[in-house]
């Protein structure tokens, strides 16, 4: 009995943290609407830097010291920068993709505010139900995101971008990802090229069951799974301004 509490009791955490952090997000939009005889250039930079500060707190409950998302915007940035010269990606990503893609990519794990502690906190690796209820974090924050855009009659690009990032970015382009089990282009440009910068910085970074890998080693990784995870046009994308990457990450490193 004193188990089942106990568990009762994580859930419903969970659940008001949730709850707290759709409240947070419907007072972001209405503070963004309130101010709409401002100029757009200063909306714009108010709505990146809420975002990111929202991203923030949501992220400090499994990585209290990280740059992992401040690395996402400047991955994200370069990547898409990246893809606007190839042909693959003629007229599908433009100035206005890509900064859109930088501001919305923080968000890509903002569904993990729902997950009981037991789950994000556990120091060693998920078994198959824990990972089956991590997983659930892409749709949590999507829902969440869905929810606000209908709520107050929102289609801002911004939040569509957000919702297609955080529910589809862990799809696999063969198809044997989640939560839906996209394959090949029906998983949307955004995620997939989120996807390509969050395997990236996971790979680099230093979990307590992994030690941080190289960025060579990194690659190597990478391109070992690239034709069923990733998009193989935009892995070459990648490929190509991946020491821009290394870089980054150095300055940006934990």
């Amino acid at each position: 009995m004193q188990a089942r509490v106990q568990a009762a009791l994580r859930l419903k955490a969970a659940q008001e943290r949730s709850d707290l952090f759709h409240h947070d997000l419907l007072m972001l939009n209405r503070e963004l609407e309130q101010n709409l005889n401002a100029k757009d250039s200063d909306l714009i930079q108010a709505r990146n830097a809420l975002v990111l500060a929202l991203a923030t707190l949501a992220e400090k409950r499994d990585r209290p010291t990280g740059k992992h998302l401040r690395r996402m915007v400047v991955f994200s940035r370069r990547l898409a920068e990246e893809a606007r010269n190839s042909t693959a990606f003629a007229g599908l990503v433009d100035n206005n993709f890509i900064d859109m893609l930088a501001c919305c990519a923080p968000l890509h794990d903002i569904g993990k505010v729902g997950l009981p502690d037991h789950i994000l906190l556990k120091p060693t690796r998920l078994d198959a139900n824990e990972r089956r209820i991590m997983e659930t974090h892409t749709t949590i924050g999507a829902d969440t995101l869905q929810q606000v855009a209908e709520q107050h009659g929102f289609h801002l690009a911004f939040l569509h971008m957000s919702i297609d990032i955080t529910r589809h970015h862990h799809e696999r382009f063969d198809g044997h990802g989640y939560p839906d089990r996209l394959a090949g282009t029906a998983i949307p440009l955004s995620a997939r090229m989120v996807t390509l910068c969050d395997v990236y910085d996971a790979l680099r970074s230093r979990r307590v069951y992994k030690p941080a890998l190289p960025h060579d080693t990194a690659l190597k990784l990478m391109q070992e799974g690239a034709s069923s995870q990733f998009d193989p046009s935009l892995f070459q994308v990648f490929l190509r301004c991946s020491v821009d990457f290394a870089r980054m990450y150095a300055e940006l490193s934990d």
